[in-house]
Parts: structure tokens; sequence; C-alpha cells
């Protein structure tokens, strides 16, 4: 236990801000989710942990997306990347797996760990960029599905 004041702060890779990407088709890989409440409180940001994989200069790097509750369409396109469907549950969908509360906070959404399928699955995107606040940020313009025999009509134009 701490018994003067504690120190915090952020790591110095997070200093740098977001690196941006070149536009293109990238493997990357879902390390999980960094999930929080929108900024109303009515839904939930699931904000994917993604990484590059299998290139040869940019292996590591982070891709940033948020996904939605509220934009269910995307999410199935995000778990179609990744191979999975949403699992229906009475009349919603949710991702295949679930999250796990923290038992010190069981409804803080914030604190829950996902533990399913999606974790270390991997798929492809296209990656654009396009302006916001007068900066250059990186978004996902489409998740390439790779669900054997899916018919469903996805995305190729997201922003």
């Amino acid at each position: 236990m701490a018994t003067g004041p504690v120190r915090m702060g952020a790591p110095k890779d997070s200093m740098e801000g977001r690196k941006l990407l070149p536009k293109g088709r990238y493997t990357v890989q879902c390390d999980g989710f960094a999930q929080k409440l929108s900024k109303k409180g009515d839904s939930i940001n699931y904000n994917p942990k993604l990484r590059v994989i299998n290139h040869p200069t940019l292996s590591g790097e982070k891709v940033y997306t948020s996904l939605n509750q509220g934009a269910g369409f995307i999410l199935v396109d995000f778990c179609h990347m990744l191979g999975h469907q949403m699992e229906q549950v009475g009349d919603d969908f949710v991702f295949p797996g679930g999250f796990i509360p923290d038992a010190s906070a069981p409804d803080d959404v914030s604190k829950m760990r996902y533990q399913g399928p999606l974790q270390g699955a991997v798929g492809e995107l296209l990656l654009d960029v396009n302006k916001y606040d007068n900066k250059d940020q990186n978004f996902v313009k489409q998740y390439f599905c790779k669900v054997p025999g899916c018919t469903q009509k996805h995305a190729t134009e997201l922003t």
C-alpha cells in the first residue's frame, strides 16, 4: 500500500500522438477492446485494439477505429473481417464471446475485459486518410469479409 503521493502519468510512446499510416490494405490482428461509454452515455464505443501484422515496415503499428453499438452494420462488418458472425440473443446481436466484468466495478463498461474468438483474430481492412480538425487522420474505409459463404452486403465506404 502506498504511504505517500502516487505519481501518475502516461507512457512515453503515448506522447507522440497517432502515427499516420499510408492509405492501403492492411492485415491486422485484434488484441481486444478498450470500450467505454459514448460522450452522451447512451451507447458504447468499443474501440478495438488493432495492430498491423505481416507488413515489411509497418508491422506492430496501431490502427485506431471506433465502433459504436448504434451502428450495428459496422459491428457486423468488423466481426466478418475477423471471420466470425455476430450472435443473436433474443432480438439483439452481440459479439461472439463476452465481456468479463471487473470484480471491483462490475457495472463499469470500461473495466470489462473481452474474452472470445475475436481476441487474436486476424483480418484485412482498407485504411484511408481524411481531414479532421485540420489534421490528417486515418480511418477505416472498408472491412474485408472472410466468413466462408457469406452473401451479406458489406459497406465499402465507411467514414
